[in-house]
């Protein structure tokens, strides 16, 4: 899908920095993703701006049945936006999620692809 048409590199940075580590409630002992409940995180992946997001969404297609939280981080590499993500279903920690949101111009936005942990590839 499009991320944002018209929006800027830097808003969308500034954004992510704006965000970063929102707490999210939960109950009970289910997993939050976190940078403490990722322990395989090398000090390569925590030099960046990580932030958290909650999906209240109703579910869609292109997104996992049940996901609850996420953990995402965006390096600008120059032109593109290279993505990592970590979320929970159900309240189960899943594995990393990676991707790139290609910039398809100055002002069209980013079109975001994704490679879950088996390789798949959504846009």
């Amino acid at each position: 899908f499009i991320y944002s048409s018209g929006m800027a590199r830097s808003a969308l940075l500034l954004f992510a920095f704006a965000h970063l580590f929102i707490v999210i409630r939960t109950e009970g002992t289910k997993c939050v993703p976190n940078i403490t409940s990722v322990p395989e995180l090398s000090t390569y992946h925590l030099n960046g701006s990580w932030f958290m997001i909650a999906r209240k969404s109703p579910a869609v297609d292109y997104l996992p049945l049940g996901i609850s939280s996420s953990l995402i981080r965006l390096i600008d590499d120059g032109r593109d936006l290279i993505m990592e993500e970590y979320h929970s279903i159900n309240g189960t920690c899943m594995p990393r999620m990676h991707g790139r949101w290609r910039r398809l111009n100055d002002s069209d936005g980013y079109l975001m692809e994704v490679r879950n942990p088996t390789g798949s590839m959504f846009q």
